[in-house]
């Protein structure tokens, strides 16, 4: 969900049927709740435990947490192609994203199997340091982007001169914060230890996020959308304020709670909205009897748990997460199938 369309476009589902959904901005702020939750329990740890959790039972990733296994990362990715098995939008999309499949795939096979077997050993490990910087990069950029998007469709905004500076110190702030936080130990190559130049950058470029954020909340024609923003930037300076204290669960979990939550949600309505009427989605049709609302999130949980059983998953995982940020790029910009079916509120 990257860059909204113009805020005097309608965006407005088929009003002829009652029960047509739009998304609501008061639901999708109050999902930021959780950095105070997670500012409490580290604060409480820190002054009240000795830092008893951060020891002995916070993990280093929240992946090993089983909670998020089932529910984050993964499922909210294969949520977003189902409503591909919908022909009008298969027919639409299917050249963009087919060229994509295939550029990614090679990629992915080259980097992550060929390189590793096939290079000099420092060539190899340089490129996969690359590859690993530019997909860290591109997952931070297409967080923030769909965060930041939706901030300017609540606030009733185009995107302005800000908007793409602002987008990109967000990014690379979130890029730094998240490097030191997932891989810190494996940031020194060529005799520079990249983390303690991370460690200075990351602050700098929240503080200009910040200076360009609140010149772009100037122009909100909405209160719920300023709010809305600041909530974000709110979210970066507390994910530094995590990492300085050493909870570097909390700086990869906030972000990515409230983007996979975000994204099912909006999937989910544009899911039912789309088949209200008649049952484009063979998905959906298939299961006539149930709501979207209800089965995009839990087959996509059923799915991502099965896939993950495998130890082939791994590749394939990264092809399709790559090819979902490049797909969401471009199909909730502008006038498209999907941003018809999707209005805030």
């Amino acid at each position: 969900m990257d860059t909204p369309m113009p805020a005097t476009a309608s965006v407005t589902p088929d009003t002829r049927f009652a029960t047509a959904l739009s998304v609501s901005g008061n639901l999708l702020t109050a999902l930021y709740c959780i950095i105070p939750v997670c500012a409490a329990v580290v604060v409480i740890d820190m002054l009240l435990l000795d830092q008893a959790l951060m020891r002995n039972y916070l993990p280093s990733s929240p992946e090993q947490w089983l909670i998020w296994a089932v529910a984050f990362d993964t499922p909210h990715i294969l949520a977003s192609f189902f409503s591909f098995a919908d022909k009008e939008y298969y027919r639409s999309y299917k050249s963009r994203v087919l060229k994509t499949l295939a550029i990614v795939s090679i990629a992915v096979v080259l980097f992550t199997l060929v390189v590793p077997v096939a290079a000099p050993s420092a060539l190899a490990r340089l490129l996969t340091i690359l590859f690993s910087a530019f997909v860290i990069t591109y997952t931070m950029y297409h967080v923030l982007s769909q965060q930041l998007g939706v901030a300017l469709s609540m606030m009733k905004i185009r995107p302005g001169k800000l908007y793409s500076p602002f987008r990109w110190c967000a990014t690379l702030s979130g890029t730094f914060m998240y490097s030191l936080a997932v891989v810190d130990h494996d940031l020194y190559f060529v005799g520079v230890r990249f983390g303690a130049i991370f460690e200075l950058l990351a602050p700098a470029f929240i503080a200009i996020s910040c200076v360009l954020g609140h010149n772009l909340a100037k122009d909100s024609k909405s209160a719920k959308g300023t709010l809305y923003l600041y909530s974000n930037l709110a979210m970066l300076i507390v994910a530094y304020a995590f990492w300085s204290w050493g909870y570097g669960v909390f700086v990869i979990a906030v972000p990515r709670f409230v983007h996979d939550i975000t994204a099912f949600y909006i999937y989910s309505v544009h899911d039912h909205n789309r088949n209200l009427q008649t049952r484009h989605n063979y998905i959906y049709r298939t299961v006539y009897f149930l709501s979207p609302l209800i089965v995009c999130p839990v087959l996509a949980m059923g799915l991502s748990i099965a896939l993950e059983q495998s130890a082939l998953f791994v590749a394939p995982l990264l092809i399709v997460t790559l090819l979902h940020y490049y797909v969401e790029g471009f199909i909730w910009r502008g006038d498209t199938l999907h941003r018809r079916q999707v209005a805030f509120r």
